[in-house]
C-alpha cells in the first residue's frame, strides 16, 4: 500500500482515525496524481496514436 503523507495508517473506516468524506477525497486525488506522475502509468494511459 502506497503512503500518503497526512494520511492515518491502516483501514480508512476504522477507529478514531476515520477520514471524513473531504479527507478522503483529498487522499483519492493525491493517490491519483501521483500514479499519474510515474512514467509508467503515464505511458499506458496516453490515448494510441
Amino acid at each position: 500500500m502506497l503512503a500518503v503523507p497526512g494520511a492515518p495508517r491502516g483501514n480508512l473506516d476504522d477507529g478514531p482515525e476515520r477520514l471524513s468524506d473531504v479527507e478522503r477525497a483529498r487522499v483519492a486525488d493525491e493517490l491519483a496524481n501521483r500514479l499519474l506522475a510515474m512514467p509508467e502509468l503515464r505511458a499506458a494511459t496516453r490515448p494510441p496514436r
